[in-house]
């Protein structure tokens, strides 16, 4: 889906045909024969009754295509009534990231314009927050190899994606070769894969150290070897972030500590409260597993989901970190890693010795 203002210009054409051309570009493109993409673009639907039921329809396209592609030009678009302040691609745009953040790209043709009445104002702002994927593109030509790149990009992770998603025989090869690991062996195994991560740079022993924008923030690895309901597996990990001030030496110059957990099986919402010891935290749950942040002690703990093999694992790491960006939540998570090294440091002055 190419979503984006039509009536509007862009280096001298109706954003309208400019969608039109694109389409075609990209409908040619074949794979052995076979068409690889279909295009939707409101110019090529006939007008439906009321301004309602195209609105729905186009959230129905947003909603529905595998990759939503966001010109934005700095307006928020029609609305359905003249007082509301969200327009279309500012709706098209929310409904196609609650469908999945990974399946939208934002290119701005703006060249810094911003309209001035409150939706456009919205859209704008709504953009600012999402840190969603995006570039720039000031003229036809740009926008048209912005695009390639784009959906170049899209399609070769949503392939990697799929592939993983698909792989469930999870008795054979390397899985199997796993389940005959005793807890100790699993353990390493898991952990070595969570600091191999390529997001990761590697410290001594079990620790990590990841780097965002400049900061570094200090991670410790652990593995649960089996199921979270049986003690002796659990016991591995305990309550890990009791023991921050015995590694206060290991932050220096980094921020945190953050706990990584890799499961080697699932992990519930109602277990991680346990673990942490209290009921009110930041709990968020997502592909990768769950994220929990204590709001008083800044305590962080990532819980990694099925690592059952080395590329699964991985994988998890790579998706807990591409949450982060996408989310919006790298400035908190950095924030809260900054507030724990002091907690923590405070700590190791008043322990008795």
């Amino acid at each position: 889906m190419l979503s984006s203002r039509n009536s509007s210009e862009f280096d001298g054409k109706q954003l309208s045909d400019v969608r039109k051309e694109l389409k075609a570009i990209v409908e040619k493109h074949k794979i052995y024969d076979k068409e690889l993409f279909k295009v939707w673009i409101n110019e090529d639907n006939p007008p439906l009754d009321t301004a309602k039921t195209t609105w729905d329809q186009c959230l129905k396209e947003a909603r529905r295509n595998d990759i939503v592609i966001v010109l934005y030009n700095g307006e928020a678009g029609w609305t359905v009534d003249g007082d509301d302040t969200i327009g279309i691609c500012h709706a098209e745009m929310m409904v196609a990231m609650n469908a999945s953040m990974e399946k939208v790209y934002l290119v701005d043709i703006s060249n810094g314009h911003v309209g001035k009445e409150e939706k456009d104002i919205n859209f704008k702002k709504f953009i600012d927050e999402s840190q969603i994927w995006k570039k720039d593109a000031s003229s036809i030509e740009e926008l048209e190899k912005v695009l390639f790149e784009t959906i170049a990009e899209l399609t070769y992770s949503q392939i990697k994606r799929g592939l993983r998603s698909a792989s469930k025989a999870t008795n054979l090869g390397q899985h199997l070769v796993w389940r005959r690991m005793n807890y100790e062996v699993r353990t390493d195994k898991i952990k070595s894969a969570i600091l191999n991560a390529s997001r990761f740079i590697k410290l001594s022993g079990s620790y990590a150290e990841y780097e965002d924008n400049g900061q570094k923030i200090l991670f410790k690895i652990h593995a649960i070897p089996d199921s979270v309901s049986i003690s002796a597996a659990k016991e591995k990990v305990g309550q890990p972030f009791l023991n921050d001030f015995l590694i206060e030496n290991e932050l220096r110059d980094r921020y945190g500590p953050v706990h990584m957990i890799g499961c080697y099986k699932t992990i519930t919402e109602s277990q991680v409260r346990k673990i942490m010891g209290f009921p009110d935290v930041i709990l968020i749950k997502d592909e990768f597993g769950i994220y929990v942040a204590d709001k008083i002690y800044k305590i962080q703990m990532v819980f990694l989901e099925k690592c059952i093999g080395e590329s699964e694992t991985a994988h998890a790491v790579e998706r807990f970190f591409d949450w982060l960006y996408h989310s919006g939540e790298s400035g908190y998570f950095i924030n809260r890693a900054k507030d724990r090294k002091e907690i923590v440091a405070k700590i190791a002055e008043k322990m008795e010795v």
